[in-house]
């Protein structure tokens, strides 16, 4: 017992700490909405500066101490001025991207200044121990504790009674609002992440005593930094303290009472785990923002440009390069490989994973010991470590199932950290000092040892690399690939396309995993003695920013980042004819990641592949004034769409309709009912509409009957219950829905937009696609679509590039696309002009009297109902108040009233004579 509650002490003393430097955190995302993954990094800098100036330059800590945490707050001003505030009109996730690169900047700068071996600063409070009974606890961990609970207490007064803290709460909700009462929004920001830095500061000081001073594991303080913030929910400081104290105890007390290396340094990922899975959604709310992601290529393959490129790099490897030259090639495929992952699982699935590099090294060790003790063929091995890597990739995966954006980076970033303490860094499983001994290896027969045919190997890595670099291109170009951009760009409508949302994310963790498993083997099998320090968590980091700097939607991206490995292609050409430019490599590439996210984020192969022609603007004025060659691809791939619409055509089948039948239905957030006990039903052939003020619960009640939120009560289709099944179920079944706002697939053409909808929901597609990829024929629904709202003209163009009126005709055509029994329409005359609002109403019962589909129409238009609708119900407050036909509801008194009240007074015709439908 006495034992127990020493490591209790001691773990309320870390956690103190850890909860200062999480308070930072929290500062800057109440200000900002942007998690600082430099955090860490300015912490450090904190102590180095502490360091300097008390141990180096000999002054007294009175000064040494005030000094660091200046600094750090003097860095978390300028990465806001410099990094921040330029990126303020881009996504959440581009400035996260943004403060990994000043994370690298950081840490790679002080390796440069103060190098990496260990520094242990001298101590500044009182060491000796404080006895209260039988614990005893050192006086400056008392001290440090009572500070970080002090400082909560003073950080909660000020956010909470302060003009200052209530104008930082107000500014990540309303900046704007907030500017028109006078603030200076940039300056709060300014000063909070000053103060963000500060914090950081005050931790990294408190710390460096004890954790002593070492570059690569005092930045990851950013993990248990995380933890604490997240559970605090960012934004208490008082249950951050709390979250801070509870995750020091628990590390102290796992580290002690289990037996595994490694345990304490994987607590804070488990913790951060288990808070995304209780706190995470499946899919996310209508609130969500839909981020965009930098883009994404084609997939396309020329095959005579690739042989002719394999051929040429294997007689260069053969005959014309060097030692040297051959050992950067050789790390710059393997590295490419490892980065081709990256292309798989940010990239194309948009999922933003930090535990690529880990993953790849579980790959290396599996196959190494496998290798070892049986000694299987080399290219067995290499198969094994990719096969070993699929579980530990799933295990990664599972997070995505529940979070998004910045909380999944988090939660992979510390599924890195715990793989490396306790997997790649256990003695008893990467052969000690001495590493595992595999020598030298061969391929049918031929040997490819690196260190005496370098020119086999590299030819080895660049085979593998092609043939993986196709795989992945296969995968982009079919059904496969349709699914996971969908899931990158909406995994609202993807659901509602009846895409596996789930299933597709860890498809693309699993095989992304496959791949840097496959680089990890080779990697590490450059020596005949493999070891692992290389797989760490912050090489990770470095390769997302050298993917995003290639570009991380495209495969040749991939290529273009490993040239910039530290001891690829471009060290090797700058060592042979320039400098040493190894030592400033990583430094380099973090300032290039920033510069490029704010200048081109989309990175190198975009720029090859989309020259910006807008900055040459004579060259684009005479190409326009010059007739300009037909594309022959281009026109290839028209034909063929032509072709296979005109065969789907002959055979093309109109939906069948059916009938939506939904009893007691009840939606609550809380203790708030959104929608109360509602009742309906839709026959075949049928418009029923949903009317209502603003905030009724018509979206609400669309939401649950097509399982979008939980909801109580019974949702039949065709007499069948479909209550319990997931949205994509339901739209597979029959009951297919479009948005209000629309919410189109901006990165897939019109015609890719259709065809994700109308595809079959198979699971043989996620392997054929590796080695052949479908395409997908044309459904006789999708043809039907887009004759019926004509939108062939349109097909090969992006949404963004289409009238508003437009859009709305696809984001219907879409949902027809999917051939539904039941149709549910969310407002979709919103925004259009009257010519536009009679064609789409016209639409409507041409789906219902031609086709026999079920309509459920909610709609503010009150002619457009009347004229299309058999039926209505109106909703308020949740509650169903009038059914009937469209005059008797619009006739209702209560219903008058409560649109009087939604501020819709035009209801003066509810009871003029109803017109003909369209």
């Amino acid at each position: 017992m006495n034992l127990f509650l020493q490591l209790f002490a001691l773990g309320c003393a870390t956690g103190g700490i850890y909860a200062i430097s999480a308070m930072g955190v929290v500062a800057v995302f109440r200000s900002s909405g942007v998690i600082n993954f430099a955090h860490g990094a300015v912490a450090m800098a904190g102590g180095y500066v502490m360091y300097s100036v008390a141990d180096t330059a000999g002054l007294s800590h009175l000064i040494a101490v005030p000094a660091g945490v200046l600094a750090s707050a003097l860095i978390g001003w300028l990465v806001y001025v410099l990094v921040i505030r330029p990126l303020a009109e881009t996504s959440t996730l581009t400035r996260v991207i943004a403060t990994l690169g000043v994370f690298v900047v950081l840490q790679q700068g002080v390796v440069l200044v103060y190098g990496s071996a260990l520094k242990i600063p001298e101590p500044y409070l009182p060491t000796g121990a404080v006895r209260a009974g039988p614990i005893a606890v050192g006086a400056d961990q008392l001290i440090l504790f009572v500070f970080s609970a002090g400082l909560t207490a003073v950080l909660w007064a000020v956010f909470k009674h302060t003009r200052f803290g209530l104008a930082t709460s107000a500014v990540a909700e309303s900046p704007r609002s907030l500017a028109a009462l006078g603030w200076r929004v940039g300056r709060l920001r300014g000063a909070n992440w000053a103060l963000g830095g500060a914090l950081a500061g005050v931790a990294g000081i408190a710390l460096a005593p004890g954790l002593q001073l070492q570059p690569n594991s005092f930045a990851l303080l950013i993990i248990p930094t995380l933890a604490s913030a997240m559970l605090g929910g960012l934004r208490s400081f008082p249950l951050t303290l709390l979250g801070g104290i509870a995750l020091g105890v628990l590390q102290a007390l796992c580290a002690h009472y289990l037996d595994l290396p490694g345990v304490g340094d994987a607590v804070p990922f488990l913790v951060i785990i288990g808070v995304l899975m209780l706190m995470g959604r499946a899919l996310p709310l209508r609130s969500h923002v839909n981020e965009r992601l930098p883009r994404v290529g084609g997939g396309r393959v020329r095959p005579v440009r690739l042989v002719v490129a394999v051929a040429l790099a294997a007689v260069a490897a053969q005959t014309l390069l060097g030692v040297q030259l051959l050992d950067g090639l050789t790390v710059t495929l393997v590295t490419s490989i490892i980065l081709l992952s990256q292309v798989v699982v940010t990239g194309y699935a948009g999922q933003l994973s930090l535990a690529q590099v880990p993953i790849a090294g579980v790959g290396a060790i599996i196959a190494g010991r496998v290798l070892a003790a049986t000694g299987i063929p080399f290219a067995l091995a290499i198969l094994v470590g990719g096969a070993a890597a699929i579980p530990v990739a799933l295990a990664v995966g599972l997070p995505a199932l529940r979070a998004r954006g910045v909380s999944l980076a988090i939660a992979t970033l510390g599924f890195g950290v715990a793989i490396n303490a306790v997997i790649l860094r256990n003695s008893d499983l990467n052969g000690g000092a001495g590493g595992l001994q595999v020598g030298f290896q061969s391929v049918f027969g031929i040997d490819v040892g690196s260190i005496v045919y370098p020119a086999r190997y590299a030819i080895l890595c660049g085979l593998v690399f092609v043939l993986l670099a196709l795989m992945t291109a296969n995968v982009r170009r079919g059904r496969v690939g349709r699914r996971m951009l969908a899931v990158r760009t909406n995994e609202r409508a993807a659901a509602a396309l009846g895409v596996d949302v789930a299933s597709t994310k860890l498809y693309a963790f699993v095989l992304a995993g496959m791949i840097a498993g496959i680089g990890g083997v080779l990697s590490a099998f450059r020596n005949p003695t493999l070891t692992f320090a290389s797989y760490d968590p912050l090489t990770s980091v470095n390769g997302l920013i050298q993917s995003v700097i290639g570009g991380i939607g495209y495969i040749p991206g991939a290529l273009f980042g490993g040239i910039g490995q530290n001891g690829g292609l471009a060290t090797a050409i700058a060592n042979t004819w320039l400098f040493d430019i190894a030592r400033y490599l990583v430094l380099i590439l973090g300032i290039g990641l920033i510069v490029q996210v704010i200048v081109q984020p989309n990175g190198i192969a975009d720029v090859i592949a989309h020259p910006p022609r807008e900055r040459r603007p004579r060259l684009r004025t005479l190409r326009a004034r010059l007739p300009q060659p037909p594309n022959p691809l281009a026109r290839r791939r028209a034909a063929a769409v032509d072709a296979q619409i005109a065969a789907a055509r002959q055979t093309a089948g109109r939906p069948s309709g059916g009938r939506l039948e939904a009893r007691g239905v009840t939606v609550r957030f809380g203790s708030v009912v959104a929608v109360d006990d509602v009742s309906l039903e839709v026959r075949p052939g049928e418009v029923v509409a949903v009317i209502g003020p603003n905030g009724a619960g018509k979206t609400t009640l669309m939401d649950a009957l097509s399982g979008f939120v939980p909801a109580s009560g019974t949702v039949e289709l065709d007499g069948r219950p479909i209550s319990g099944l997931p949205a994509f179920r339901r739209t597979r079944a029959g009951l297919t829905r479009s948005f209000q706002s629309l919410e189109l697939l901006e990165d897939m053409t019109v015609l890719d937009n259709l065809r994700c909808a109308g595809d079959p929901a198979d699971a043989a597609s996620y392997l054929i696609d590796l080695v052949r990829p479908d395409r997908g024929r044309i459904s006789g629904a999708t043809v039907a679509a887009i004759d019926t709202f004509r939108l062939a003209g349109h097909l090969h163009q992006l949404p963004t590039e289409l009238p508003y009126g437009t859009r709305h005709l696809v984001a219907i055509a879409r949902a027809v696309a999917a051939a539904p029994k039941v149709l549910m329409l969310d407002e979709p005359a919103a925004g259009l002009s009257e010519v536009e609002r009679a064609e789409v109403g016209g639409l409507i019962r041409h789906l219902a009297d031609d086709w026999g589909i079920a309509v459920l129409l909610v709609e503010h238009d009150v002619e457009l109902v009347r004229r299309v609708s058999d039926r209505a119900i109106a909703l308020d407050f949740g509650e169903q108040i009038a059914a009937g036909t469209p005059d008797e509801v619009l006739a209702d008194p209560r219903v008058v009233d409560a649109y009087l009240g939604g501020a819709q007074p035009a209801l003066s015709t509810a009871t003029a004579p109803a017109k003909e439908r369209s």
